[in-house]
């Protein structure tokens, strides 16, 4: 008998040992705690902080290990010559941190707590920031600002390796007419992340030896949803996972940037989820004076992760994308215009082509289709399907 409790005892020791994340994690409650200007988002594995101003993730610490580029800026002595920009600050890239290209600034912002760890347990915790517009321009991303009140939101679980974050743009009717070419979520990590892992294609080394231009390393987005960067010297992993794609634009043959070191003189590895874009041929946003306009993007994760090497790093993101997936749409979303999985259809039929296109290899046979309204049109021209062989989609 003697025996056997020293087998269960040094068993029980074993697991402590090999698994002490999870341990903690069942035994961790989120946590939030509001500091000026900023809210923290704890549960044991990572911690999250959330500007109360532009809705920036200004950090985010695995295990007790800062993922992002958020040091402070050290100005630089040397003065600019005639006719050039003044260099970047040493220690910051520019915007640090994690951002929307379009935040939550304005002159009324609105900090909230949206759901309290405290009502459910240290279950869940989520945090709002919201900038009211008035009828003023938003946001100074790459594709201009935008007229609409923009509200931020993170999401932290128990347990849970990563935050969620969402945004949710509204165009109210008395606002004037607006326009947006491009819009997206970026990522900047620290420098010991040197693996950039977004697609089979691009899963290797960052080739710092050579010059390479961003747009070498674009992808298709509709099958490439989990993506991100592995430091080889810290054996840790940062991904950005869509669990669907259906707030992206452009269709399933969008090419577009998920990954690539950012084009500046600090160069940080960059994750980028860009959910409107021009690039390469995409989709852009006119509302008109009027008009009543809404769209949720996210949720997404950021997930963090380990293991021994870069490949099994990258599998583990992919079958956590995989579950996220399953979890489509998220029943923990309120407040928004966000339908739950009851109060969404589904569309089906058959299609055929007169004509079929050519391609080098068919045997899959797979499609890819889309939907519109047929209205925009009178004719329903905007429908599309997109024949795809998977030996091409896993080139991409």
């Amino acid at each position: 008998m003697s025996k056997l409790r020293n087998r269960v005892a040094i068993a029980a020791l074993v697991t402590l040992i090999v698994l002490p994340g999870k341990v903690h994690a069942q035994s961790s409650p989120v946590t939030l705690t509001e500091e000026p200007g900023t809210y923290v988002l704890a549960n044991g594995i990572v911690t999250a902080s959330v500007s109360k101003k532009t809705g920036d993730l200004t950090s985010l610490r695995y295990q007790g290990v800062e993922m992002l580029d958020q040091v402070p800026a050290t100005p630089v002595a040397t003065r600019p010559a005639a006719g050039q920009a003044p260099p970047l600050p040493r220690g910051t890239s520019g915007h640090p941190g994690g951002y929307w290209s379009h935040d939550a600034t304005s002159p009324k912002t609105v900090a909230a707590v949206t759901i309290d760890p405290k009502s459910n347990g240290g279950r869940r915790a989520e945090v709002s920031v919201k900038g009211v517009s008035g009828g003023a321009p938003m946001g100074s991303g790459p594709g201009g600002t935008f007229i609409s009140d923009i509200e931020i939101r993170y999401a932290l679980e128990r347990g849970a390796p990563g935050v969620y974050t969402y945004s949710v743009f509204t165009h109210q009717p008395g606002y004037p007419s607006s326009s947006l070419g491009e819009a997206r979520f970026c990522v900047k990590l620290t420098d010991f992340f040197d693996w950039m892992s977004i697609s089979l294609r691009w899963n290797g080394p960052y080739p710092k030896d050579r010059h390479e231009d961003k747009y070498d390393f674009t992808v298709i987005q509709y099958d490439n949803q989990a993506f991100g960067w592995c430091s080889t010297s810290k054996k840790i992993g940062f991904w950005l996972i869509n669990p669907t794609v259906e707030y992206l634009s452009g269709g399933p043959t969008k090419i577009e940037f998920e990954g690539h070191l950012d084009t500046n003189q600090v160069a940080a590895p960059c994750i980028l989820n860009y959910w409107r874009s021009s690039h390469d041929g995409g989709a852009y946003v006119e509302v008109t004076e009027g008009e009543r306009w809404n769209k949720v993007i996210g949720p997404f994760l950021l997930y963090v992760n380990s293991g021994a090497e870069p490949r099994a790093i990258r599998e583990d993101a992919l079958a956590q994308q995989t579950k996220e997936a399953t979890k489509w749409p998220y029943d923990w979303v309120s407040g928004v215009d966000y339908p739950h999985r009851g109060k969404r259809g589904a569309v089906k039929g058959s299609t055929g082509a007169a004509r079929p296109t050519r391609s080098r290899r068919r045997e899959d046979g797979q499609a890819d289709g889309g939907l519109d309204t047929p209205s925009l049109h009178g004719d329903g021209r905007r429908t599309r399907v997109h024949n795809r062989p998977a030996a091409d989609r896993l080139a991409d």
